[in-house]
C-alpha cells in the first residue's frame, strides 16, 4: 500500500501515513497490528525454551526451600523482582523468598562474589533466581552450585559464549540466547520476569502490567512488537488509576496528567527518579516503595516517593555540577571525547551520554579514584569492540558492553597510551547526525496532525517519536533558561532546546532551520503544541 491509501483507510494525515511507509508499515496485516495493539497477540509463554525446567524447579522450591531473588539496580532488574515476588506470594503466600538488590558499589553489574559470599553465609537459600543479569556470571554460579545453591537465571542480554552456559544446563531462560520457536526476543528484564510469573500462575498475572511497562520503557528496548502491546496496555492501567501504590504516589508526584500519563512520562520522570537512588547509593527504598504493602517498611508512601524524588533531584544538580566543570575542558577537535576526573561512579554513564549527545561522537568518562568508566558512543563507531582492541593491547584491566555503550576499567599509568590509542581508532570516521522523516512546512505543525501523529503512540526505541525538519524558520523572542536550555517562538509556537545554550547566538539572526519533533504539552490546564528542538542549523 502507498502512504496515500494509508491516509485514506486509516483516516491519518498523509504526512503521517508516509512515515508509517518508511518503518515498513505497509500492508493491512502489518498496519492491523501496529494499531490494534493487544496482550491476546502475545504467544504462549509455554513456546518459550526452558520454560517448563524452571518453573518446575520454582515450584519445587516454593514448596521445600527457600529463595532469594538476586536482581540488577536499575529500574528494569528493581521491577522484575517486584513482579516475580508478587508472582511467587500469589503461588503461595506462605513461600520463603527474600530479595538481595545488586548495589552498584558492591557488585558492579551482575552477581558478584561479594553478593555471593552474602548469599552463601548469610541468607542460606536453596535456590537463587538471578534477574536482569546472572547469564555471564558462569564463576559466581559454580561457586554457589558448590554450595549446594541450586541456580536459576532469568535474563534478556546476549552471551555468545555457549560453554560457559552448561553450568545451567536448561535452568535459565534468556531469548537472547535461546529462543527456540518464540518469534520475538526483545523483551526488558521485567517483560520476561512477567511471562515467568505467567508460567507459574497459569494466567495472565495482569496486575503487574504497571511494573512491566516502566520497566520496558526504562530499559529502552525496543517499543515494537510484543513490547508494544504491553505498553499499549500497561499505558491504560496507568490511566485508569488501578496500580501500584508505590507507582501511583510517585506518578502523583512528577506526572502532570497521572489519568494520561504516557511512555515520555515515565522514561523521562519514573524511570529516572528510580534509577537515581542506585546511582547515588542502595536502591533498597525502590523495592519498599514497589512492594510497600508486602515488606511494610518504617518510612509511609509519602516518604519513600520524596526520597526517591529527591534522590533524583541530587543527581540532576551532580551531574549538572560535573557538566559545567568537565565541559571547560574539552576539546571538540579530538576524535573522541575522552574526560578523567574524581566523578561519581553512578554518574559516570549520564556524563558520557550528555557528552557524546552534545558533540555528536563518542564519549568515555573515567573516574580517577577508581580507573572505572563508561562509553557512549555514536553510529558507526562501535564502541565495545574498539575497546576490545584496547584491553587486548594492555591497556584496560576489563570492559563490557555493546555497540553503542560500554563499561571499562582503566590500567594504572595508561591514560595517555589509552587517550592516543582510541583517538586513532576513530581517525577519520563521518558519525551520524540526529535524523529526521520528514521535511515540513512548519505551517503543517497544527492540531489535526498532532492527533494523526499521536496514533502512533507508544513511542521509545525503534518506534520514535517523529522529528521534522523545517527550513528557514522565523525565529521569535530567544532566550536562555537557567543558563543552558534554549527558548524561543516559531510561528507562534513554543519551542525549547535543551542543552542548546550555544546555538544562542545562531537563532539571533531571526531565521534557522530547525530538526524537531512537535508535541503535545499540558501545563497549568492549557494544553498546546510545543516544539522539542534537536538541532539547529
Amino acid at each position: 500500500m502507498n502512504y496515500q491509501e494509508i491516509a485514506k483507510l486509516y483516516n491519518l494525515d498523509e504526512s503521517i501515513s508516509e512515515i508509517l511507509v518508511q518503518r515498513g508499515f505497509n500492508t493491512r496485516e502489518k498496519l492491523n497490528n501496529f494499531f490494534n495493539p493487544s496482550l491476546d497477540k502475545l504467544q504462549s509463554y509455554s513456546d518459550i525454551p526452558n520454560i517448563e525446567n524452571v518453573i518446575g524447579l520454582l515450584k519445587a522450591h516454593i514448596e521445600n526451600g527457600s529463595i532469594v531473588i538476586f536482581c540488577d539496580f536499575d529500574c528494569d532488574g528493581l521491577t522484575s523482582a517486584a513482579i516475580l515476588y508478587k508472582a511467587v506470594k500469589k503461588y503461595d503466600s506462605k513461600a520463603e523468598i527474600k530479595i538481595l538488590n545488586g548495589d552498584r558499589y558492591r557488585d558492579e553489574y551482575g552477581l558478584s562474589k561479594k553478593s555471593v559470599e552474602i548469599i552463601k553465609n548469610k541468607l542460606k537459600p536453596s535456590l537463587v533466581i538471578t534477574l536482569d543479569c546472572g547469564i555471564s556470571n558462569q564463576k559466581e554460579i559454580e561457586e554457589l552450585k558448590d554450595n549446594d545453591i541450586e541456580v536459576i537465571v532469568i535474563d534478556h542480554h546476549k552471551n555468545d559464549d555457549l560453554e560457559s552456559l552448561k553450568i545451567l544446563g536448561d535452568n535459565f531462560i534468556d531469548l537472547k540466547v535461546k529462543s527456540g520457536n518464540y518469534q520475538f526476543k526483545e523483551f526488558s528484564g521485567g517483560g520476561i520476569t512477567w511471562r515467568v510469573g505467567q508460567a507459574l500462575l497459569k494466567e495472565s498475572f495482569d496486575e503487574v502490567l504497571d511494573l512491566v511497562t516502566l520497566s520496558t520503557v526504562a530499559d529502552v528496548v525496543p517499543l515494537v512488537g510484543e513490547n508494544r502491546y504491553i505498553v499499549a496496555a500497561g499505558l491504560e492501567k496507568f490511566c485508569s488509576g488501578d496500580i501500584n501504590p508505590g507507582l501511583d504516589k510517585l506518578t502523583s508526584f512528577l506526572c502532570q496528567s497521572p489519568e494520561a500519563i504516557t511512555a515520555s512520562d515515565l522514561g523521562y520522570q519514573i524511570g529516572p527518579a528510580i534509577n537515581a537512588t542506585g546511582r547515588l547509593g542502595s536502591p533498597e527504598p525502590v523495592l519498599d516503595l514497589l512492594l510497600y504493602e508486602e515488606r511494610k517498611p518504617a518510612q509511609d508512601l509519602n516518604q519513600l516517593a520524596h526520597q526517591l524524588i529527591s534522590n533524583n533531584e541530587k543527581r540532576k544538580e551532580l551531574t549538572d555540577r560535573i557538566m559545567e566543570i568537565v565541559d571547560k575542558k574539552i576539546k571538540p577537535e579530538l576524535n573522541v571525547i575522552l574526560v578523567k576526573g574524581k566523578i561519581l561512579r553512578g554518574l559516570v554513564g549520564l556524563i558520557a551520554g550528555k557528552l557524546s549527545s552534545k558533540y555528536n561522537k563518542p564519549a568515555i568518562v573515567i573516574d580517577s579514584q577508581t580507573l572505572k568508566g563508561s562509553a557512549r558512543s555514536i553510529e558507526p563507531f562501535d564502541i565495545y569492540a574498539n575497546l576490545k582492541r584496547c584491553q587486548q593491547e594492555g591497556m584496560l584491566e576489563e570492559t563490557g558492553g555493546h555497540k553503542l555503550a560500554a563499561g571499562l576499567k582503566l590500567k594504572a599509568g595508561r591514560f595517555r597510551d589509552f587517550f592516543e590509542k582510541v583517538n586513532q581508532l576513530a581517525e577519520g570516521i563521518e558519525y551520524k547526525r540526529e535524523t529526521y522523516d520528514l521535511e515540513l512546512d512548519l505551517d503543517r505543525v497544527n492540531s489535526d496532525l498532532l492527533d494523526s501523529l499521536y496514533r502512533l503512540a507508544p513511542f521509545g526505541h525503534k518506534n520514535r517519536h517523529p522529528v521534522f525538519l523545517s527550513k528557514d524558520v522565523e525565529i521569535d523572542n530567544p532566550n536562555l533558561i537557567k543558563e543552558r536550555h534554549l527558548k524561543f517562538e516559531s510561528n507562534d509556537i513554543e519551542s525549547i532546546g535543551f542543552y542548546m545554550a550555544d546555538k544562542f547566538e545562531r537563532v539571533k539572526s531571526g531565521y534557522a532551520d530547525l530538526l524537531y519533533q512537535p508535541e503535545w504539552t499540558t501545563f497549568r490546564n492549557r494544553t498546546y503544541i510545543n516544539l522539542i528542538v534537536k538541532d539547529i542549523y
